[in-house]
Formats: structure tokens, sequence, C-alpha cells
């Protein structure tokens, strides 16, 4: 069978504000997070979740870099400035914060392992440290180097 392009009205997600996983989009905007079910393009109950929303990170502490976990029901977020960052693992139907930690430096490129156990973190300068890898339910940490735009 052939298959046809679905419109999902998202609304305008700022840079970095919206992520997809488990065949679902999720959101963050000024009017908070929202999620839509892209094979069907309904709207998926998210809760309320805790996460500053700001236009320019020079204004104060904004929230950048969502993933989603590959089934859809967990998001990992960065939250900080241009200085410091903390990762947040957020269950979105409850909303509850499965796991945050403060980071020492403005980090990027958050990811979700497949089965939502880990978020890894990183950056894309060589002396800004190694990829940090977090357990979600212990918050153990363990490091791999790997730096810039990988093969």
């Amino acid at each position: 069978g052939t298959s046809s392009p679905l419109a999902v009205d998202v609304g305008t997600p700022l840079p970095g504000h919206a992520a997809v996983g488990g065949g679902r989009i999720a959101v963050l905007d000024e009017t908070g997070l929202r999620g839509w079910d892209l094979a069907t393009g309904e709207p998926v109950a998210v809760a309320d979740v805790d996460l500053p929303v700001t236009t320019n990170l020079n204004d104060g502490v904004g929230t950048s870099q969502l993933a989603l976990s590959p089934d859809g029901t967990t998001l990992a977020a960065l939250v900080g400035d241009f200085s410091s960052s903390e990762v947040a693992v957020i269950d979105l139907a409850t909303g509850a914060e499965l796991f945050r930690t403060a980071v020492s430096q403005s980090v990027e490129g958050d990811q979700l392992s497949y089965d939502g156990t880990s978020v890894a973190v990183g950056n894309y300068y060589e002396e800004n440290g190694p990829v940090r890898i977090f357990d979600v339910a212990t918050g153990a940490e363990r490091t791999m180097d790997a730096h810039g735009i990988l093969p």
C-alpha cells in the first residue's frame, strides 16, 4: 500500500523544542508541552510538566534539545542557559520527573536509550569533555569519548 503525508498542525515550536519518537511528536512552546499521534494526527494526552520556556537564552534559563524515547512515553530535555545545564527525564503520562541532574557546562544533543533506562548528553567541542551517560534509575554516570559529527 501507499502512504500519504498527514498534516499535523503543531503551531510554531521554538528551535530545538520538538521531538519525535514512538509514532508521536511532542512540542514545547509558550502554551506548554503538547503531543500528537503521527499516524492519526490526533492529540495525545500529555501531563503538565515543569519546563521553562524562553525565546532567548540571554533572557534566562530555558529548555532545549527535547528527545522522546523510542516508545514515545518519556521525554528528555536540557534545561539551562549558556553556562550550565540540567538534564531532565520526564514521564509524559504523569508529568513525574524520573531523573534530573546538574551538568557543570552547557551541553547539547541529549538522547534517551531504546528502553528509556539511560540518557546521554554531549557537546560539539572536545575541550568540553566526553559524552556523559546517566542511568535514569540510579543516577550513575559513565562517559564515552565522542565529539563532533560522527561518521
